[in-house]
Formats: C-alpha cells, structure tokens, sequence
C-alpha cells in the first residue's frame, strides 16, 4: 500500500556535500522527463500512457542565461582605457543624480546578483538614496531605522518603492514578488522490500523553484489529500480513499547543500503482497507556503503522486514531480 509521502529537514552527514561557491553560481536544473514518459518506456505497456496523460506536470525551469560583466561585450577587441574627466581646480563637481539603489539580504539560489529586482514572496531588500528621503511603497511593508528595510508581500505582486526628497524629483524601484511554483524532486536511494513482495518507492532530495529568488524567510509543506485507487490497489489493499497527512512547515534550504527537504515517496517496506493485478494508485498532493512563522496556507502547484502495478507479477511504477522509478520480481 502506498504510505503517507515523509516531507522533512534533514541534516545528516549522508547527504551531498555543498557546493562550492564556483559551482553554486552555476547551478543548472535540467527539466526532468515526463512521469508518463519514463514509465511507459520502462514497463511497456500502452494503457500507462492514456492513464498518467497530463497527470504528472514537470516543474517550470528558466531557461540558462549568460551573463557578461557590465561594460563587457559579444564582440571581440582588445578595451581601451579610458582616464576620467579631472575637475578644474575650484570649479563645482557634479552632484550625482538622485536615485534608489537597492540589495537583496538573501543571496539567491542561483547566484544571481543582489541587486535583482525579483524577489521571493516575503524576501527583504535594502533601499537606499542620498540625503534623508520620505519613503513610500504599494505594497509590501518599510522599516526604517539605521538603514531601510523593504519586506516582500506574502503574495505574488509588483510593487513600486519610491524616495522623495525635501527637494528635487522623486525617484522609484518596481520590484517583482513571485511566491514558489514548483517542486522538483532527485531521487538518492530506492527503498528496499522483501523477496517476493511488490514496491518501488524511493527517497529523494527536493528544490524548490524558481532558484533565481530565496526563499529564506518562507515555510513550505505539503497538505492533506485523498487517495483515488483502483483494481489491485483497491480490491486488494483497500486504498482507495486513503489520506495523506499534511507534513510539517520548513524553510527551503539552499538546494544541493548539507541541509536539504527530502521527500519519502511510494510503497511502505516490506512491500506489498499478492496475489498481483493491474491498478492504480493517485494522490493529487497540494503543495502550501506561508511567510516564516506566520500563518494561513497558500497553493502554488498541486502535483500527482502516482503508482500503478502491471499485470500480475509484481511489477510496479512510482512517480512523482519528475522523479520515476520501477521495479520487477
């Protein structure tokens, strides 16, 4: 019978180690194959496909972008250097235009630059402008003190922060908010049953995405969700309406670092007995999010959690977010 999905922290000594500070820069997902896809080519059998059609989404990635050094540019040539204007002596220098410039005080999973002007839902930024400006916002909330502290609304927005001063035009930030919008998930090990027994669960690390935001200062979890099963795991296990519990809040951790969420995924061992017969097992599984320490729950994606057995030998599919794995007798 399929078991109730274990979301959790872990920080064991087993896991990955961190990447180095190169590497993390150039952190790259690959979008993994579909669940249906992958299932279908390793257990053959053409009513996989009807049945996990559009079923299993596989998470957004970005696409990979490059990025040059400011100044730097795609043609080649050797740069001329170039000596700034002196200031005749006793002449007036310029005063610098008023402007907001500001910095994310979470670094971005992808190492993206901290003057990014997209950050996650409750992500905070430091504004700053000359002088002692009046600051404003449409949303999100300032504080002000020694420095000044923008906090991104708990929900997706644009928001404009702007600084005016005692004199002279104001000036202004727009500033993206975009909550979590998917999960994807890399198995590390399979879970292990007793000869004679069907199963094919597995234990896998999961990324949050986008990973050009942080989600530092946000808790993520998985909600509660009722279990659709027919043929063997109906008539046979009576899974059919099955609850998955809710798992507890945690902060994402940076992805492929000492700290990860992993996700418990498929069949409890020792495994599942016989006698075997086709069927199928679902769990639409909504994924929630919330500001850290904070309350209520918001929805960004609802994946599938899906099991199917082939024929009436034991042999079994698990997937789930990307991740696929099958396993005969």
């Amino acid at each position: 019978m399929a078991n109730h999905a274990q979301l959790r922290r872990e920080t064991a000594s087993d896991r990955r180690p961190p990447l180095t500070s190169a590497a993390a820069r150039t952190l790259r997902v690959a979008a993994p194959p579909s669940a249906g896809t992958v299932l279908q080519r390793r257990l053959g059998n053409s009513a996989l496909q009807a049945w996990l059609r559009h079923r299993s989404p596989v998470a957004h990635i970005e696409p990979e972008q490059t990025f040059r050094p400011v100044g730097q540019t795609a043609q080649a040539g050797t740069a001329k250097a170039t000596r700034p204007p002196t200031v005749p002596t006793g002449a007036v220098k310029p005063v610098p235009s008023f402007a907001v410039t500001t910095r994310t005080l979470s670094p971005a999973y992808d190492g993206t630059a901290d003057t990014r002007r997209k950050v996650a839902v409750n992500e905070q930024v430091e504004m700053s402008a000359p002088g002692s400006p009046r600051w404003t916002a449409t949303g999100g909330t300032l504080t002000i003190g020694t420095s000044v502290v923008w906090t991104a609304p708990a929900d997706g927005a644009t928001c404009t922060i702007t600084a005016t001063p005692a004199k002279g035009t104001p000036a202004e930030v727009s500033m993206e908010v975009i909550p979590p919008d998917s999960r994807v998930l890399y198995p590390w090990v399979d879970r292990v049953y007793d000869p004679g027994r069907a199963g094919s669960g597995f234990k896998a690390d999961v990324t949050i995405m986008p990973l050009d935001v942080s989600f530092a200062r946000t808790e993520v979890w998985e909600g509660a969700a009722t279990a659709v099963a027919t043929g063997y795991y109906d008539t046979t296990l009576g899974a059919n309406g099955k609850r998955h519990l809710p798992t507890q809040p945690v902060v994402p951790p940076r992805p492929r670092t000492s700290a990860i969420i992993r996700d418990t995924v498929g069949t409890d061992p020792p495994g599942s007995p016989g006698p075997f017969s086709p069927g199928t097992f679902e769990w639409a599984i909504p994924q929630l999010h919330r500001p850290a320490g904070g309350s209520g729950a918001r929805m960004y994606s609802t994946p599938h959690q899906l099991q199917m057995m082939i024929g009436n030998k034991g042999t079994e599919g698990t997937a789930k977010e990307g991740a696929v794995r099958t396993r005969r007798l």
